[in-house]
């Protein structure tokens, strides 16, 4: 029983930030993720040039946020070109990067990153996947705290699955192309455009 407990414990904390969440399900875009059911949806900006915020939620309680992003890729694209492109926007607008890292989530491969202000812990992670010449982008973001020591936020990214069998690329199978950066900039400037509004939230709480 000694050694049961700490088992049931630790079970118990991976599966208490999934407790109350939903499985959202977007077969046009074959994909799902598991979204808290409590939190707020988010309105979503219109599509442009083949990229799309398909989902969008925030906390009610600390501010936590995550969107999905979708951008069509040309055939034979770039992953590295796109992940640049991606992180340019947001390091001329003073973001600190961290090292793009290879991760696999439910068998696919994805490349994350963090982005962090001049001091602090990291403020927002990107995970990525490529697969039948598109992007999948998932953001979460923790404004009042470490995005990477979060698990509810951690979970959301993990939770993310294919529906439908899938053709996908590693970040390192495809030299670099202008037209792939090009796009990733589009989607930084995206992602970039939803932590400034993040940063205006939480000043406004602060001086409340």
């Amino acid at each position: 029983m000694r050694l049961l407990l700490p088992v049931l414990a630790a079970v118990a904390a991976l599966s208490f930030p999934l407790a109350n969440a939903k499985v959202a399900s977007f077969p046009a875009d074959n994909f799902s993720i598991d979204a808290p059911a409590n939190w707020d949806p988010l309105p979503l900006p219109p599509a442009q040039q083949g990229i799309r915020v398909i989902t969008s939620a925030r906390s009610k309680t600390n501010g936590d946020q995550y969107l999905v992003i979708g951008a069509e890729l040309p055939s034979h694209s770039s992953p590295s070109a796109f992940l640049a492109g991606m992180q340019k926007p947001l390091i001329a607008k003073g973001w600190k990067a961290s090292e793009i890292r290879d991760e696999t989530i439910d068998g696919k491969p994805f490349a994350v990153f963090t982005m962090s202000r001049e001091t602090g812990p990291p403020f927002m992670l990107m995970a990525t996947t490529f697969a039948d010449e598109r992007a999948f982008v998932v953001q979460v973001v923790a404004p009042e705290g470490d995005v990477e020591k979060t698990p509810e936020l951690n979970a959301i990214v993990q939770s993310f699955r294919f529906l439908q069998p899938v053709h996908s690329v590693n970040r390192h199978d495809a030299v670099g192309d202008n037209l792939s950066y090009q796009i990733g900039r589009i989607v930084g400037f995206l992602i970039g455009g939803a932590a400034v509004l993040i940063l205006i939230r939480k000043a406004t709480r602060s001086r409340r």
